[in-house]
């Protein structure tokens, strides 16, 4: 995280280039619109961002912001304990506010109150949805993410070796991959 803040001209905090939230936002594929709705803005603000840079002293998007790139470093640092192909489908179906669908057919498990924060669209939405699949594991019981995977019948895993760049540049080349995979069959 620290790589990707500078310091404001008053030194009182930091601040996310504009470049640096663009790029995350088209590594992970999405719309300024879908961007939003994962750190809890409008697209204008997102828009704004990608203009002139994110004040994070005085944003409170700036928490979700940390939590995203913290979950995306996680998954490429230790993927035994978070898998990317995962998170990033969860990003996206939160995004577009079809991820909590996929808990429905949970509900003899998870708090209302969850699901509405799955539904939310948010990053912690996502981290929601993350927390109860490690507790359907723990029960030996499937995970909506299985399913989904089923159903897409998707490509091969993300494989090793991708830790010598940056973060962005490693996700941006797994989905060129899987486009050209996707594309070759």
């Amino acid at each position: 995280m620290l790589a990707m803040m500078g310091v404001r001209k008053d030194g009182m905090g930091p601040l996310v280039p504009a470049d640096y939230i663009k790029r995350l936002r088209l590594s992970l594929g999405l719309t300024q619109a879908q961007f939003a709705v994962l750190l809890e803005v409008g697209s204008v603000t997102v828009s704004h961002w990608e203009k002139d840079g994110m004040d994070g002293a005085r944003n409170s998007s700036y928490v979700n912001l940390k939590t995203l790139v913290g979950l995306l470093r996680q998954a490429m640092e230790h993927p035994e304990m978070l898998n990317l192909e995962k998170l990033l489908k969860y990003l996206d179906l939160a995004s577009r506010h079809e991820l909590v669908v996929h808990y429905l057919p949970f509900e003899d498990l998870v708090a209302q109150e969850l699901l509405s924060v799955i539904n939310s669209g948010s990053v912690t939405g996502v981290v929601v949805a993350l927390l109860l699949d490690t507790e359907l594991v723990r029960q030996g019981r499937p995970t909506p993410y299985e399913k989904i995977v089923s159903i897409e019948d998707k490509g091969p895993a993300l494989g090793g070796g991708l830790q010598e760049d940056g973060l962005l540049d490693q996700i941006v080349r797994r989905r060129k991959n899987d486009l050209e995979d996707a594309g070759s069959s």
